[in-house]
């Protein structure tokens, strides 16, 4: 394993959709509403076409509904927007990861975060996700990388003991 690994990348709003995408798939909280959403759209369809006496009622359970089928993608939008007012948001990162910390560098600006800052790390066909907590993660795309590069990121995530994240078990 090489002393440290260094990759470039733009912050872009596209990458920030990919990794919060893949971040909220396989969310069960988001699952269930979606499946509760369809449920109230389905009772509210009912309600409409008058099989129950109360039109509020049904036109509440479609608005009920709608929002729990777009929950994931005003997560998503939200997400998105805040990562916008980030100071890297649209800039060119040069990120170096070593056995003590991993430094984030755009022009004059940057960071360093120890490995014990981070609680796990999930592994997404896109990339790496490092989490500080549930819903706020720093992301390394698998396009900065090399196959070489991704191997050894994942060495240094198993010698850094980070804990690989299921989709049910994220906190």
């Amino acid at each position: 394993m090489p002393e440290s690994i260094q990759l470039t990348y733009p912050l872009s709003r596209t990458l920030w959709r990919q990794f919060f995408v893949a971040h909220y798939k396989n969310d069960s909280g988001i699952k269930w509403c979606a499946i509760l959403g369809a449920l109230c759209i389905t009772t509210s369809l009912i309600g409409l076409v008058g099989l129950y006496p109360s039109q509020l009622a049904a036109n509440l359970l479609l608005a009920t509904g709608l929002f729990g089928l777009s929950t994931k993608q005003l997560l998503i939008f939200i997400a998105v927007h805040k990562a916008s007012c980030h100071p890297f948001f649209n800039q060119q990162l040069t990120v170096t990861i070593n056995e003590h910390e991993i430094t984030v560098r755009s022009d004059q600006k940057g960071y360093s975060q120890p490995w014990d800052n981070f609680t796990g790390y999930r592994h997404f066909d896109l990339g790496f996700a490092l989490y500080h907590d549930r819903h706020a993660f720093f992301f390394i795309p698998t396009s900065a990388m090399s196959t070489q590069q991704q191997h050894d990121l994942q060495q240094r995530l198993d010698a850094t003991a980070l804990p690989l994240l299921t989709a049910d078990h994220l906190f």
